[in-house]
């Protein structure tokens, strides 16, 4: 593992740590440690999409050793190919603050790792006790939340990590409208410097608060010579929780993280799964360009009940001189159907761009684009990512023929897969067992493309090779990287 890629990782953990502290931090009397807020988020690494996730959680207030305090806590884990190829880091973190001050009293982390047992260091409660008015970063990310971030304003803290002794800076230096997962927001872009550490101010760290007055840490940038991390935020939970009797409040037990419901066991793939694949023009394998896909993991989105796909595809500088790429998809599904409920497409393509939320009604058959136009469709409609997880579930035995009413973009449209054939094709050095599909619609040029798909004759139906006939001539799509976790 890189030494340099490793420390990108830690540097990572306090600066994700003291730049949600930013956001979050008012004194538990005026309701700013909301109890059950939890929020998640994603966390990509330079070409690498999902690399690890994250997660917060205000999980209640009690008396600990007799002392009145809020305990926060926090989990950072890397996944996949980063998890096994670049560091393996499975972390929780706890603090326990003064619900007035929102200074910490307490703070413990704890490291997991698959080989061995927890290793929990030992807390740093001695510390604060020598550094008067320090935070952890776990206590940080929610005490700068108490503070006006208006552009210009500069807030001054002091954060121990481990026994280092930082003195932070966050400036706020204008506003952005951005995009994500739980919603479009107007956003404040504060800088977070270190004054006392140049290798962790050079990191360049930009934090998006939402400009309301919760303040939530929207979107984490940091800069590092291997790659841009980002952590952009998942979900967003409020629950409510019970109010205890007196007896009951002295003998409750710690509660435990609301955990995500798990997936239908049959689906063909789990949470988190990331697909990977090079576009190939020809029969060459000069690379043109990329496409990754990925299942987000089963939360809450904009009310509901759902799994996040993500489709993202570029061109590389070489693929550009052709055709210029850049599209990204989020679509929101019914974890057990895999229906879609909205739809978001920031597509560019050439000189055509297009930006379209679309929110889908099953139940009456009708799409709502943000313009507000509505589109009949038929009940059971999928989008241009859904159904590729769809499909993995049909049945695909040859000869048989499945229909699949799909939104593409604008209209319905009917696809039809076709099973031709079981094979065995050639991928990264491997013969794997395939199927191979015919896909084409009902437009009156229903086969112009001569859309060939194989997918893996097995339970999981990954998506190996498509095929394609275009205007520069046959274009490949191949799976890069089969998840570690399925392999």
């Amino acid at each position: 593992m890189s030494l340099k890629r490793a420390n990108a990782w830690s540097v990572f953990s306090l600066v994700f740590a003291c730049a949600l502290a930013a956001n979050s931090g008012r004194s538990a009397e005026n309701g700013a440690y909301k109890i059950g807020e939890r929020l998640t988020y994603n966390v990509s690494f330079a070409h690498i999409p999902v690399a690890a996730h994250a997660e917060l959680i205000v999980a209640e207030r009690r008396s600990f050793g007799g002392r009145d305090g809020i305990e926060l806590r926090a989990h950072l884990e890397t996944v996949d190919v980063v998890n096994a190829a670049l560091l393996a880091l499975d972390d929780e973190f706890v603090s326990r603050i003064d619900p007035l001050s929102g200074t910490p009293f307490y703070f413990a982390r704890t490291k997991r790792s698959p080989m061995t047992e927890q290793m929990a260091d030992a807390p740093m409660t001695r510390l604060f006790g020598t550094s008067a008015g320090a935070f952890d970063p776990l206590a940080a990310l929610y005490h700068l939340r108490t503070l006006a971030l208006a552009p210009g304003i500069r807030h001054r803290l002091r954060v121990l990590y481990g026994t280092e002794l930082l003195e932070i800076e966050a400036q706020t230096r204008g506003t952005e409208r951005i995009n994500t997962n739980i919603g479009a927001f107007n956003a404040l872009v504060t800088q977070i410097r270190v004054r006392n550490n140049p290798r962790l101010d050079e990191r360049r760290v930009q934090i998006y608060f939402s400009d309301d007055p919760r303040h939530l840490p929207l979107l984490i940038t940091v800069h590092h010579p291997a790659g841009e991390i980002r952590a952009e935020i998942a979900s967003f939970e409020e629950t409510q929780p019970p109010t205890p009797t007196k007896e009951a409040a002295a003998t409750r037990p710690r509660p435990t993280p609301p955990a995500a419901e798990p997936l239908p066991p049959d689906l063909p793939f789990g949470a988190n799964e990331q697909l990977n694949f090079r576009l190939l023009l020809g029969q060459t394998n000069q690379t043109i360009g990329q496409i990754s896909l990925q299942v987000r993991p089963r939360a809450r989105y904009f009310g509901r009940d759902g799994l996040l796909l993500t489709l993202a595809a570029r061109t590389t500088a070489e693929g550009a001189r052709l055709f210029s790429l850049n599209d990204r998809i989020n679509t929101y599904v019914d974890p057990l159907t895999l229906l879609p409920f909205r739809i978001e497409l920031q597509m560019r393509e050439g000189r055509w761009a297009l930006d379209r939320t679309i929110t889908v009604d099953q139940d009456r058959g009708a799409a709502v684009r943000d313009d507000g136009q509505r589109v009949e469709i038929p009940v059971g409609t999928h989008d241009l990512l859904s159904v590729i997880y769809a499909l993995r579930s049909f049945d695909l035995t040859p000869p048989k023929r499945n229909a699949v009413s799909v939104l593409a973009i604008s209209r319905p449209r009917t696809l039809y897969v076709n099973s031709l054939q079981k094979t065995v094709i050639e991928l990264g050095g491997q013969r794997i067992r395939a199927i191979e599909l015919a896909l084409n619609t009902d437009d009156p040029e229903s086969n112009k493309y001569q859309l060939r798909l194989w997918v893996s004759d097995d339970r999981r139906r990954l998506p190996l090779r498509l095929l394609a006939t275009t205007p520069f001539g046959p274009v490949r799509a191949e799976l890069e990287i089969i998840p570690l976790v399925q392999q």
